[in-house]
């Protein structure tokens, strides 16, 4: 993304979490905005595939009473195929 698009933020950390980022990034030899973005890219991607699992438990619960009612159907025929 070019420099013109991107937005500043002021953060405030925890000496702890400013201790553990640091050592991370000089590990993975990492600027800070480097890591931040990362971070953030990270977390919204966590919480997308939070929601996308939230609506497939819901999509599973809303059709669990036809599904079972479908598998009773073919009770008996499922021994056939033996």
């Amino acid at each position: 993304m070019p420099r013109s698009q991107m937005g500043r933020i002021n953060l405030d950390l925890s000496s702890i979490q400013y201790e553990e980022m640091t050592r991370l990034m000089a590990e993975k030899g990492m600027k800070l905005s480097h890591f931040i973005r990362e971070a953030v890219d990270d977390y919204i991607a966590k919480i997308k595939r939070e929601k996308l699992e939230e609506k497939l438990k819901q999509g599973y619960l809303a059709k669990s009473k036809l599904n079972i009612e479908t598998c009773k159907e073919f009770e008996p025929v499922d021994g056939e195929n033996i």
